[in-house]
């Protein structure tokens, strides 16, 4: 039981230090610069705490919960940054069309083609 505990927790982590260093070849890339990725959850696996690999089942834990703090606060930020870029361009809409600067919604557009 011990050898398939510890199995699982040695392909948990190869498996994220290559999904880390596949996030990093695309953070390097322009389009994927700024881009929030979800971290991978660790195997689910309940340890007594006389087990050897306890510590190492809760630091592998304790690590994707801080992952994903910070995968909510680059969500968060990105819908930050949208919401700026959706006011900003609807005020260059209103100002460059004035009263014909109409936002319309999707069910709104669907029944203008009808």
């Amino acid at each position: 039981m011990r050898f398939l505990a510890l199995l699982c927790i040695t392909l948990s982590a190869l498996f994220q230090g290559a999904v880390a260093q596949e996030q990093i070849k695309k953070a390097s890339l322009p389009l994927g610069l700024g881009a929030c990725y979800t971290p991978v959850e660790p195997f689910l696996y309940k340890l007594d705490k006389s087990d050897p690999l306890y510590d190492t089942a809760r630091d592998e834990h304790q690590r994707y919960l801080e992952e994903l703090e910070d995968y909510v606060n680059c969500l968060d930020r990105k819908r930050s940054e949208a919401i700026d870029a959706l006011r900003t361009s609807f005020n260059l809409f209103k100002s460059n069309f004035g009263l014909d600067a109409v936002f319309k919604y999707a069910k709104e557009k669907e029944a203008a083609r009808q």
